[in-house]
């Protein structure tokens, strides 16, 4: 071999070589970031499940008080109604609740709070009486609901949230 072929050769081999190294540290750049995504995916999956948990534990909670009659009806179907579709329950399930939603849509624009001092006694008054003639419509079902969502195997079904 001449001189020339050694050179071209030496050459070749320190550039095959160099192309190596930088596809290898490369390749491990792709790994590196693939572990990233999969410990922050895990990381999210985490976070959700302990979220899942929570709502579910405070929908027992909440609907064990209305139940037991240690919050009133409305006050209790407003937080069930919210907490459980963030549980993204499935239609056939989430008929069970359904008067959580009831009740819901007939107070929901009663003021509450601050707003609610606000008004005039007899504004106030004319809420209240509203507010209680529907608890009174729908006393026997929400609680029935309650009921349900004490024992409810929310675990199977809620398998996500949504946002």
């Amino acid at each position: 071999m001449t001189t020339i072929e050694w050179v071209l050769l030496i050459s070749a081999l320190v550039i095959i070589s160099v192309l190596a190294g930088i596809a290898i540290w490369m390749w491990s750049q792709v790994l590196k970031q693939q572990k990233i995504q999969r410990d922050n995916q895990a990381k999210i999956e985490k976070m959700a499940q302990e979220k899942r948990e929570y709502i579910i534990e405070s929908v027992r909670v909440i609907a064990a008080n209305v139940v037991d009659e240690g919050l009133n009806i409305s006050e209790g179907s407003i937080r069930l109604k919210v907490l459980i579709d963030n549980l993204n329950l499935p239609d056939e399930e989430k008929i069970h609740f359904d008067a959580f939603d009831k009740l819901y849509e007939q107070v929901k624009d009663l003021d509450t709070h601050q707003a609610r001092k606000q008004l005039s006694k007899e504004k106030r008054k004319e809420q209240d009486s509203l507010r209680i003639r529907y608890e009174k419509l729908y006393e026997g079902e929400v609680l029935k609901a309650a009921q349900k969502a004490r024992e409810f195997p929310f675990e199977k079904f809620a398998k996500t949230l949504s946002s």
